[in-house]
């Protein structure tokens, strides 16, 4: 797999030579999830050492999708909620909807493990997880980055992330 560039087509990314800070705010930690995501979709399991190391890979994927979304959750959004920004119901919705689903590929990977049988429906479940996954993201980035660059400067954010 060979991406080069952003691979975000949300409006921020469109030129990156006119990028902000807001901008990049998002996009940080969303690339590289992006780019996991693609890899996971490529992945092959139709075998059983196959399933292990996939499931090897998925903890650590899954690892780093938590720890975004509790950055979201616990730090970003009751900043803005102090400042008096209401945050979308759509965020939280859509992390509920994606836990689900995090969940399903996890139990799936563990079900390949032992039965490759299971290998069709953890396809489908990749798929599906990808599938919201990305739309997520970039919605993210278009509305996130708004609030950012009409809610906070670049000293609190840099606060917030260290």
């Amino acid at each position: 797999m060979d991406v080069k560039g952003l691979t975000s087509t949300a409006n921020c990314a469109k030129d990156p030579s006119k990028m902000t800070w807001q901008d990049a705010g998002m996009l940080v930690p969303h690339e590289p999830l992006r780019r996991m995501m693609l890899g996971m979709k490529l992945a092959k399991v139709d075998t059983i050492d196959k399933a292990k190391k996939f499931r090897k890979w998925y903890k650590l994927f899954m690892g780093l999708l938590h720890h975004h979304h509790d950055m979201e959750e616990q730090v970003f959004f009751p900043a803005f909620e102090a400042k008096g920004v209401k945050m979308p119901q759509i965020f939280y919705d859509d992390h509920k909807e994606l836990l689900v689903m995090l969940d399903k590929v996890k139990t799936l990977s563990v079900q390949c493990c032992k039965d490759i049988s299971h290998a069709k429906a953890l396809k489908v479940a990749v798929d599906d997880l990808i599938s919201h996954v990305l739309p997520h993201l970039e919605q993210e980035e278009d509305l996130f980055n708004g609030m950012l660059r009409d809610h906070m400067t670049r000293e609190e954010h840099d606060r917030l992330v260290q």
